[in-house]
């Protein structure tokens, strides 16, 4: 039966970014807390569709391994392991790469809504909400 009724303030823009995604919190706040690079899929009034793929992570580890990066933030080693054991609903997030100002990136804080694992464990989605107080005025020119 579809869906008659829509939550959503405006229609999500489809986007194709990479982004860095860390935990928060007292157990992410070691220097060894996770790092997943995930795509940035869709961007609706207050949040965003993130995606990680076990077959990205694995060919973007081994490529880093041996070459170096522009990005400062490269030079961290991802984690090839699934993020669905850290991250589940209601986890504080860092999203570093969404958008950019004239310093570079702005980190962005989140909070994850719900996670989608697929069944063969190949890939993850999840619903982030931003809550970084200054992230409209980038999200508006973002959906241009």
């Amino acid at each position: 039966m579809p869906k008659t009724s829509e939550r959503r303030i405006q229609k999500r823009s489809t986007i194709q970014v990479l982004v860095l995604c860390q935990p928060l919190g007292k157990k992410a706040a070691r220097p060894t807390s996770p790092v997943w690079e995930m795509w940035a899929r869709d961007l609706g009034d207050d949040g965003v569709g993130l995606r990680w793929s076990r077959a990205w992570a694995a060919s973007r580890s081994l490529l880093s391994a041996g070459t170096q990066s522009r990005r400062a933030s490269d030079s961290t080693r991802f984690d090839t392991s699934s993020p669905v054991n850290t991250l589940r609903k209601g986890q504080k997030i860092q999203l570093e790469g969404l958008v950019y100002g004239d310093e570079g990136a702005v980190i962005m804080e989140g909070l994850v809504q719900w996670v989608r694992p697929a069944k063969d464990g190949t890939a993850c989605d999840f619903g982030i909400a931003i809550t970084s107080p200054d992230h409209r005025s980038f999200f508006k020119a973002l959906q241009g």
